[in-house]
């Protein structure tokens, strides 16, 4: 695959994180003790996982510092760090995110969502 597929890929998969997370309506979060609620829902981090670290669309991503190896558990990171803390709206882009590199049938490369609460 050429480096311009690879970035076509790439940028094809920020767009369609970039709307889901638009498109997404979190829930808001309500805490007691007469707080407003917490319109962006839960806090958290959400990243996008791609397997293997050493693949053509991996190094691609990480030559342009859009992800980095993740030595705990293999294969490279793309961390998502915009939507404040909001958790829904951070898991959204990343779903999208990794259905896009799925969908672009990578031989041997494999991308889904991760994300834990904070």
């Amino acid at each position: 695959m050429t480096k311009r597929e690879l970035d076509r890929i790439i940028s094809d998969a920020e767009s369609a994180g970039r709307v889901a997370a638009a498109d997404c309506s979190p829930r808001p979060m309500h805490i007691s003790g007469g707080y407003a609620p917490v319109t962006e829902g839960v806090c958290g981090f959400g990243w996008v996982k791609i397997r293997p670290a050493n693949s053509a669309l991996a190094n691609r991503l990480k030559k342009a510092g859009k992800a980095r190896t993740n030595n705990y558990n293999g294969g490279c990171d793309v961390w998502c760090s915009g939507y404040q803390q909001s958790y829904q709206r951070k898991m959204a882009f990343c779903e999208a995110y990794a259905e896009v590199i799925r969908n672009a049938d990578l031989a041997g490369v494999s991308a889904y969502a991760e994300g834990r609460l904070d």
